[in-house]
């Protein structure tokens, strides 16, 4: 299985090739995981100056207010009106 971590702005279907770091294909679901974390925290961080860790992460899931949200299992998370703009991050998964 190959997971792929996609993040999109503004809704759009323009996945941002350059958000964060180039790195966004893992064959360790973790691996996935913790880069849509790093991505969400750095999102959190610019909306709100605060640093965001990981326990906090887990601690969003399941959970939806009405600027953020981030699915059970942390593989879909959005964030809105970060400096003017909607992300949603999202893991995908291929099979080989």
């Amino acid at each position: 299985m190959i997971y792929i971590v996609i993040s999109i702005r503004e809704r759009s279907t323009r996945i941002l090739t350059d958000h964060i770091s180039k790195k966004k294909y893992f064959t360790d679901l973790a691996l996935a995981q913790e880069k849509l974390y790093k991505d969400f925290a750095l999102s959190y961080s610019a909306k709100t100056d605060k640093t965001l860790s990981k326990e906090e992460f887990n601690g969003m899931k399941g959970k939806c207010t009405d600027w953020y949200g981030i699915n059970s299992n942390g593989e879909i998370a959005w964030i809105n009106d970060v400096n003017g703009a909607d992300y949603d991050i999202q893991i995908l998964s291929i099979e080989k």
